[in-house]
């Protein structure tokens, strides 16, 4: 007996075109192969949405933390990372440098961008309470807000007792 699995066949292929860019990112598979214990072979499969064969066939842990870690010293992303916080409800907020200087700016941008995640978490909850609901183009605008917002509150710090 096999149970419903809680991903969708969307999400899975969310997940395999976001594993191809990550490898892409890395350099490709050949490159990323040189920095995870897998061939180019096998990185291939795992981003592979057209071949049936490998629905089923996803990247091991350790495998996305070599290639995490690659993007990370590149300064970037990896957009497997990016989408597995999505797929669990949340944003990826890389956490800031430290920086030893800040002035008025920086924390007048810090606590605008705290007010405007508070703003959006009460505003949810409302729609949430009232049984109300956005809209498509709504919601990809207070994602796009919050991924923003979240990103400017991590490159600044949270704001709190300097």
């Amino acid at each position: 007996m096999k149970l419903e699995r809680p991903t969708s066949d969307k999400d899975r292929r969310a997940i395999k075109q976001a594993t191809h860019r990550t490898t892409s990112l890395c350099g490709g598979q050949e490159s990323a192969a040189m920095i995870t214990r897998v061939n180019p072979k096998t990185l291939s499969d795992y981003g592979n949405t057209g071949n049936p064969r490998h629905t089923d066939v996803f990247m091991p842990v350790d495998v996305l933390a070599d290639m995490i870690l690659d993007r990370r010293m590149a300064g970037e992303s990896a957009p497997l990372l990016v989408q597995l916080c999505e797929l669990g409800g949340g944003v990826f907020v890389p956490v800031p440098e430290v920086c030893r200087e800040t002035n008025a700016v920086d924390l007048g941008v810090v606590d605008l961008s705290q007010k405007l995640l508070n703003l959006v978490a009460v505003l949810t909850q409302s729609l949430a309470e009232n049984d109300n609901d956005y809209s498509d183009g709504d919601k990809d605008l207070i994602k796009e807000a919050i991924q923003g917002l979240c990103g400017l509150r991590s490159r600044f710090g949270d704001g709190g007792d300097q």
